[in-house]
C-alpha cells in the first residue's frame, strides 16, 4: 500500500514444491499504480499472485521455498513460503511389525495443521489380525492373536467439508511369537528386571518386574488375553511390580511356552510402550535343579545331554553344543585362537579366519547389481543370522553383512520386514575395528547367558544385556561351548 505506483512489477519463485500460475504471473511488464481510494469491500489498486504444486508433489506435503517482489528490478520483499500442499492427508506410508501375544499401537500420522478441522479414522477394506482394532484417532491398537501379513485400507475424513479424504493401503506383518521376537519387543527404560520363571504344578506365585514408571502401567496379558487385576494378579509401584498368581501362570494347565506382555502408555504423548518375555509351563517334576534361579534356562549350553547329570533330557529349548537340531542354530565354533588379539578377546579369530570366501551360496531372493554386490529385502521372521546363513553359508558370517549396512540398520538385533540391504561377499570384518577395550567372553560348557551375567555384573538377571549385544544369539536359550560373546 502506497501512494507511489510500483513500476515494471515482477516476482521469482525459488522452491521444490510449488510454481508460479503464468495467468496471475507478475513478469515485469506491468505498472502497479498508487493506492488512491479505500473503500469497504475493494482496493482499487491490486495485484494477484498465484502458486500451484509442482506435478507429482502430493496432498499433505509441507510447501517451501521464497517468493521475491521487485519494482524494475529493485527487490521490495522476499517472502518465506510456509503452509501444506493440498487438503489434509495421510503422511504414513509403512507401519512397523507385530509380535504374536505382545501388546502393539502405532499412530497413522497426518498433515492436518488446523485447529478448526478434526480427522477420522476407520478401516474401509481388508482385515487385521484377531485382536487388532483400527481407533478414530489413527492408532492401530491391541495385542495380535495370529501371525501373519494382513493387508487392510484405512480411510481418513475431515471434518471440514471443503477437504476431500484420503486413502492408504498398510500390510501388517505379525511374526511369531519366537524368545527373540519377544524380548526384541520390549521398549528401552522398560526392561525386565526381574522375570517369571518357568511353572511347574508346585510353583507359587511370581513377581515380574519392568523398569518402567508405574504411573504409566496399563494391563497386562497372557496369551494376548487381559488378565483381571485383584484375581489374576496384583501391582505396585517400584518401577512396577506384578505378582502374578501361580494358577494364572500355569495357564490351565497347557504345556509349553507362554508369553506374558505389559502395556504402558507415557503421560505426555499417550504413546504405548511395552515389556515382554516367554516362559515354560513344565510338566510336573520340574526343570534341572542344577539351573534354578536361571529363568527360562536363558542361553543353556548343556543341554544335559553327555554332562554328569548321567543323560538327563535336556530343558526346554536348550540345545547342545555342537547340534543343529533346531532351524538356525549354529554348530560348535572352531577351537583355535587368535594371538594377536588381547586375552579378553581370544576366540574371536576364529571367527574372522575362516569369513567368507567371496561368493554368494544362494542367489534366490537377490538382485545382483553392477558392483558385484547384491541387493536383499528383508522378509517377515529374518534375523541377520538367518540371511548370512543362507547367502554365506554360516550365520557366523552376520557382522559381514551388519558392516556393509550400517548407515540403515542402527541395532543389528532388530531389523524389520520391507528393509532393503546390501549384500558383499567380499567384505571381511576386520579385527582392528574391534574395540580394543571392550571385553569378550568364550562360552565354556555349561554356561547360561544367566550364569555369565552372575560372572561379569553379579546379577543373572541382567543376562538380557549380553543378548542384546550379541546378534550371534539367535535364541536367547541356545548358546554353545566356544561361542565368543561381547559383554557390554
Amino acid at each position: 500500500m502506497g501512494t507511489q505506483a510500483l513500476l515494471e512489477l515482477s516476482v521469482e519463485l525459488d522452491s521444490d514444491t510449488l510454481v508460479l500460475d503464468d495467468y496471475w504471473t507478475l513478469n515485469g511488464t506491468y505498472d502497479l499504480s498508487g493506492c488512491t481510494s479505500l473503500k469497504s469491500n475493494e482496493i482499487s489498486n491490486l495485484a494477484k499472485i498465484r502458486l500451484k504444486a509442482k506435478e507429482g508433489i502430493g496432498d499433505g506435503t509441507d510447501a517451501s521455498g521464497t517468493l521475491t517482489v521487485k519494482s524494475a528490478g529493485t527487490v521490495l520483499m522476499v517472502l518465506t513460503l510456509t503452509g501444506t500442499v493440498g487438503d489434509p492427508a495421510i503422511l504414513t506410508d509403512e507401519i512397523p511389525q507385530a509380535v504374536k501375544y505382545v501388546p502393539y499401537g502405532t499412530m497413522i500420522q497426518n498433515s492436518n495443521k488446523y485447529e478448526w478441522n478434526t480427522v477420522r479414522y476407520t478401516q474401509i477394506s481388508g482385515s487385521l489380525p484377531d485382536g487388532m482394532v483400527v481407533k478414530p484417532n489413527g492408532e492401530i491398537y491391541g495385542v495380535p492373536m495370529e501371525a501373519g501379513e494382513f493387508t487392510f485400507t484405512m480411510r481418513m475424513d475431515n471434518s471440514n467439508y471443503d477437504f476431500k479424504s484420503c486413502e492408504k493401503t498398510y500390510t501388517l506383518t505379525v511374526v511369531e511369537n519366537t524368545d527373540p521376537n519377544v524380548e526384541g519387543a520390549t521398549d528401552l527404560g522398560y526392561e525386565l528386571s526381574q522375570r517369571i520363571q518357568n511353572v511347574t504344578s508346585s510353583t507359587g506365585d511370581q513377581t515380574m518386574v519392568s523398569e518402567g514408571e508405574y504411573a504409566e502401567f496399563i494391563d497386562i496379558y497372557l496369551d494376548g488375553n487381559k488378565l483381571e487385576e485383584g484375581v489374576d494378579y496384583t501391582s505396585e509401584s517400584g518401577s512396577t511390580r506384578i505378582t502374578i498368581r501361580s494358577q494364572t501362570l500355569q495357564a490351565s494347565g497347557v504345556t509349553g511356552t507362554h508369553t506374558l506382555g505389559i502395556e504402558f502408555r507415557t503421560q505426555d504423548t499417550d504413546t504405548l510402550k511395552r515389556a515382554a518375555q516367554n516362559y515354560v509351563v513344565e510338566t510336573s517334576g520340574g526343570s534341572d535343579p542344577g539351573n534354578q534361579g536361571d529363568p527360562d534356562n536363558q542361553g543353556g549350553s548343556d543341554s544335559g545331554s553327555g554332562g554328569s547329570d548321567g543323560g538327563e533330557s535336556s530343558d526346554s529349548g536348550s540345545i547342545d553344543a555342537g547340534s543343529s537340531t533346531e532351524t538356525g542354530a549354529a554348530t560348535s565354533a572352531p577351537n583355535t585362537t587368535t594371538p594377536n588379539l588381547p586375552a579378553q578377546q581370544a576366540g574371536v579369530g576364529a571367527i574372522l579366519n575362516e569369513m567368507l570366501p567371496g561368493t554368494i551360496k544362494d542367489q534366490t531372493g537377490l538382485t545382483p547389481n553392477a558392483d558385484g554386490t547384491y541387493t536383499y529385502t528383508v522378509q517377515p521372521g529374518d534375523s541377520l543370522w538367518k540371511i548370512a546363513e543362507k547367502y554365506y553359508g554360516s550365520g557366523a558370517y552376520w557382522e559381514a553383512i551388519y558392516q556393509v549396512n550400517m548407515d540403515v540398520i542402527e541395532d543389528p538385533n532388530q531389523i524389520y520386514a520391507g528393509q532393503v540391504i546390501v549384500l558383499n561377499p567380499t567384505v571381511i570384518p576386520d579385527e582392528q575395528e574391534l574395540d580394543p577395550n571392550a571385553t569378550y567372553y568364550t562360552v565354556q560348557r555349561g554356561d547360561t547367558l544367566w550364569k555369565i551375567a552372575k560372572e561379569f555384573y553379579g546379577q543373572g538377571w541382567q543376562w538380557r544385556k549380553i543378548y542384546r549385544a550379541n546378534s550371534t544369539i539367535e535364541d536367547s536359550k541356545t548358546i554353545y561351548e566356544g561361542q565368543v560373546l561381547r559383554i557390554p
